[in-house]
């Protein structure tokens, strides 16, 4: 019994292939910034909800979170979340 060098070159070039598609989305998944965390909130950018004097209601990622801020922002304003505190957002205006 002997292996055509047709069925084997096929063969060769589809398992070749798949690994090297594999490695490629392997390599974007850990390229790619986290998703979740604390780390994947900052530098986000929102929309205040309420003025924010000391403390306010921001929108940001589909969420409204409390939010803090040394100066004053006005409602309707864009944001970008500078931190996370606990569940607070410490944010500046964009």
């Amino acid at each position: 019994m002997r292996l055509s060098w047709g069925v084997l070159l096929a063969s060769v070039v589809t398992i070749s292939s798949f690994f090297i598609v594999v490695t490629v989305m392997v390599v974007r998944a850990q390229k790619r910034g986290q998703y979740f965390g604390e780390e994947a909130m900052v530098g986000e950018v929102g929309e205040t909800v309420t003025d924010i004097h000391a403390t306010g209601t921001v929108f940001v990622k589909g969420e409204y979170w409390q939010a803090n801020s040394d100066q004053l922002i006005i409602k309707g304003k864009r944001i970008s979340v500078v931190s996370v505190e606990g569940m607070t957002l410490k944010v500046a205006t964009k």
